[in-house]
């Protein structure tokens, strides 16, 4: 009886044992498939035994313990997890979204380029007719600004707009200063006279003029409505600009004209009489009457 259970003792610790043995043989070579695998992902020989920078570089970064290890595994696990639920249709309206948005991207690359061309286009534009316009503007408001120091008065012209890029906005302002202790206001209706605003008037069509060459130039009751101080001054710059050797003839037309006004030589002053007392013009002898203008004169010395 002994024997037969030392016997049969025996054959239990062998199997035991070579149970162990083929377990530690089937690990060994799941080892050898785990590590031929890493290898492969790895990009490594077969034969390769040193892990490379980059990947020595990668795994410092891992967990060092196998608890965390299996932490970490298990958090990429749940983040797959969430995604196995994902139809084919999300993943193809997703597939199309982004093609649409590469789409979207290449053409709004484009149109940006675009703008910027065309932006520079109008810039370059802008910079054609805009350069040559303030500096006409400037001359108008030098030959400006000097009739009006001519009368000890102050005025301006500048070429004005509220936004730069609104082309139909620009415009013409003009600002005066009739009085010293004023400043500089846009000529409208509320802050001067009437007869200020045609004072201005008058001035900045000279101050046009003297841009323009042409043969002549008619002036016509410029002077109706001003006061007999601005009438005067304005008289007197006509004269004075009217009598220069590079302006053109001036035919000033008035039905009144204020007494002692300085006259040139230059000037030649034709008087229209005309009512109801008035002969015919086929009767009208222009000899007779200088003939008779000329014996009242002898006759008066």
């Amino acid at each position: 009886m002994g024997g037969y259970l030392g016997e049969r003792g025996g054959a239990v610790k062998e199997a035991e044992l070579r149970g162990e043995a083929n377990g530690e043989t089937r690990l060994l070579e799941r080892c050898k498939g785990l590590m031929r695998r890493a290898r492969e992902i790895c990009n490594m020989d077969p034969g390769q035994t040193v892990v490379p920078p980059e990947l020595h570089t990668a795994f410092s970064q891992l967990p060092k313990t196998l608890d965390e290890i299996d932490a970490m595994l298990n958090e990429e696990r749940s983040r797959a997890d969430c995604f196995t639920g994902l139809s084919e249709n999300v993943v193809d309206e997703y597939n199309r979204r982004e093609q649409e948005i590469r789409t979207l991207e290449a053409e709004l690359t484009e149109t940006s380029s675009s703008l910027d061309t065309y932006r520079q286009t109008i810039s370059e534009a802008k910079e054609r007719w805009l350069n040559p316009l303030k500096q006409l503007v400037e001359q108008i408001n030098e030959r400006f600004s000097d009739f009006f120091r001519s009368m000890q008065c102050a005025g301006e012209v500048d070429l004005h707009s509220e936004n730069e890029e609104e082309y139909d906005k620009y415009g013409i302002r003009i600002r005066v200063k009739f009085r010293s202790s004023t400043q500089l206001h846009e000529l409208t209706a509320h802050h001067q006279s009437g007869g200020e605003r045609s004072v201005s008037t008058m001035l900045y069509l000279m101050a046009l003029q003297e841009l323009n060459r042409c043969p002549f130039r008619v002036v016509d009751e410029i002077n109706q409505g001003m006061d007999p101080v601005n009438e005067r001054r304005v008289f007197d710059i006509v004269v004075r600009t009217a009598c220069r050797g590079t302006t053109s003839q001036y035919f000033f037309i008035t039905p009144k004209l204020l007494q002692n006004l300085n006259y040139a030589d230059e000037m030649t002053i034709l008087t229209v009489y005309n009512g109801p007392r008035m002969l015919p013009p086929n009767r009208y002898d222009h000899r007779a009457f200088i003939r008779r203008a000329l014996r009242r004169k002898q006759s008066n010395p």
